[in-house]
């Protein structure tokens, strides 16, 4: 207590994250290049099949494969029917994962 009355942990919390002496800061974010993002993550992915099935997708994304089959309906990812199962595109997954996920972090 003594540091902070002196000014001594000035700057090092933002203010109002520990209290509620005034508003927080908002938190400052960076921002990503999409098209690098889903680069790396096809590199990553690079060993796994071009069509995937709902079980695989939502096992690089990690989400459930009800997830998957929501974002295919809607059209967010790329995929068709083969033999009564839903087939996704990697890399419509890649972008999908890309331009969505980080906004939420």
């Amino acid at each position: 207590m003594e540091r902070r009355d002196a000014g001594a942990l000035e700057g090092v919390l933002p203010r109002g994250i520990f209290s509620s002496h005034g508003p927080p800061v908002p938190r400052s974010y960076v921002p990503i290049d999409r098209e690098a993002l889903c680069g790396s993550i096809l590199a990553a992915w690079e060993s796994e099949p071009d069509m995937l099935t709902t079980e695989q997708a939502a096992k690089l994304c990690g989400c459930s494969p009800g997830a998957v089959l929501n974002w295919a309906r809607k059209g967010a990812v790329a995929s068709i029917a083969y033999y009564g199962a839903k087939l996704i595109s990697k890399e419509s997954l890649a972008w999908r994962v890309a331009v969505k996920t980080p906004e939420k972090l």
